[in-house]
C-alpha cells in the first residue's frame, strides 16, 4: 500500500517539478547547465571561455550563428554563479548599420508578435512579451557611427522579480 502511495506522489509531482524550471530560448530551460544546454540544442550550441556579464552572470555557451528572417545573430546562454541558465541573449552579428539595426527591429518585432501574441509593452526602442515562465525584451541600441545593434532577452520570471524588487 505504501509503495502504491509513493508511486501515485510521484506521476502527480513529477509534472509540476518539470514546470517549475520553466521554457527557456529554444530547447532550454531555466536552471540547466551549460552541458545540459549543450545537449538540449544538440549540434548548434558550443561551450565558450567564460565571459563576465553584469549582474553576476556568465557567458559559457553559444550558438555562433543563427539565421531570423534574413539577418545572422548570435545566441548567448548566461549562468549563475552555480552555474544554472538564467538568461540568454539573441544579438545581432550587424553592429554598424543603423538603416539594417531598424529593419531587424521591425521584423523581429513582427515575428515576436506572431509567435508570442501582442506584446505587454511597446516602447519606441523596446518591446516587451511574456509567457507563462519567461519575460521576452526586444530592444534596440543606436549610436550613430558608434554602434546599432538589436538585441533579445529572454528572462524567466524569477530573474525579473528578483531584479525588480527593491522599486
Amino acid at each position: 500500500m505504501l509503495k502504491k502511495i509513493a508511486i501515485a506522489s510521484l506521476c502527480l509531482l513529477l509534472p509540476v517539478l518539470a514546470l517549475a524550471k520553466g521554457e527557456g530560448y529554444g530547447k532550454t530551460t531555466w536552471g540547466m547547465t551549460p552541458q545540459q544546454v549543450i545537449s538540449a540544442e544538440a549540434s548548434r550550441a558550443n561551450l565558450i571561455e567564460p565571459q563576465k556579464y553584469t549582474g553576476n552572470m556568465w557567458g559559457k555557451a553559444q550558438i555562433n550563428t543563427v539565421t531570423i528572417g534574413s539577418s545572422q545573430y548570435t545566441v548567448n546562454f548566461l549562468f549563475d554563479e552555480s552555474d544554472q541558465l538564467v538568461q540568454t541573449n539573441v544579438t545581432s552579428q550587424e553592429k554598424n548599420n543603423a538603416g539594417i539595426a531598424e529593419l531587424n527591429f521591425e521584423n523581429l518585432n513582427q515575428l515576436l508578435t506572431q509567435k508570442y501574441g501582442n506584446p505587454l509593452f511597446k516602447g519606441k526602442d523596446s518591446v516587451t512579451w511574456k509567457t507563462p515562465d519567461t519575460t521576452i525584451e526586444l530592444s534596440k541600441l543606436i549610436i550613430p557611427r558608434v554602434v546599432a545593434q538589436v538585441n533579445i532577452r529572454y528572462i524567466p520570471h524569477s530573474r525579473v522579480k528578483s531584479d525588480t524588487s527593491n522599486l
